[in-house]
């Protein structure tokens, strides 16, 4: 075997080479394109459930006044028919 063949036979093994260094450059470029999208997913989604959260959290903190100053009411209702009865006694 020659210099030049063994030179050529080197070449092409280096070409083979090369090529699967990029087949696997872009299989590893695909699985972090794709693992940045699922990321960017997921905080959306999680993002989402936190401003759900909040929202549902103020809801419920409102109702909870509303009703805390509906029973006040009553109650001052109900107060003042018992002392307008005991008075009347």
């Amino acid at each position: 075997m020659t210099l030049e063949e063994l030179a050529a036979k080197l070449d092409a093994q280096s070409s083979k080479m090369d090529e699967r260094f990029a087949a696997l450059d872009n299989k590893v470029d695909r699985g972090f394109n794709d693992s940045k999208i699922r990321d960017e997913e997921l905080r959306g989604l999680i993002k989402f459930g936190f401003e759900a959260r909040d929202v549902l959290r103020d809801e419920m903190h409102r109702r909870f006044d509303d009703s805390d100053r509906k029973h006040d009411q009553q109650i001052a209702v109900l107060q003042d028919v018992t002392r307008n009865l005991n008075s009347h006694k």
